[in-house]
């Protein structure tokens, strides 16, 4: 969960291709999810991640981790905006 507010939340999320979402999850009955493609590869070697916020209006930290190799790789964010998601290693 990279986002848990009033309204909705904001999930992180992978698939087996190796792409990168967020999903917007409306809390309103009826309101429907937003999905939104962050990196349509270069995911596909990760079983975990770990999200966190580095404080308010801080860049959020993903720890994306491979089990096969016992690595991690530590990605920070400032804003989630789509496909123009602007990520530092």
């Amino acid at each position: 969960m990279i986002s848990e507010e009033r309204t909705y939340d904001t999930l992180l999320m992978t698939t087996t291709a190796g792409a990168l979402y967020t999903i917007h999850i409306p809390i309103t009955a009826g309101a429907k999810p937003v999905v939104k493609l962050v990196r349509k590869s270069g995911w596909t070697a990760f079983e975990s991640l770990a999200v966190d916020k580095c404080g308010v209006n801080r860049p959020t930290v993903i720890v994306a981790v491979d089990h096969d190799t016992q690595a991690g790789y530590l990605d920070g964010i400032s804003k989630f905006d789509g496909t123009a998601t602007a990520m530092v290693s």
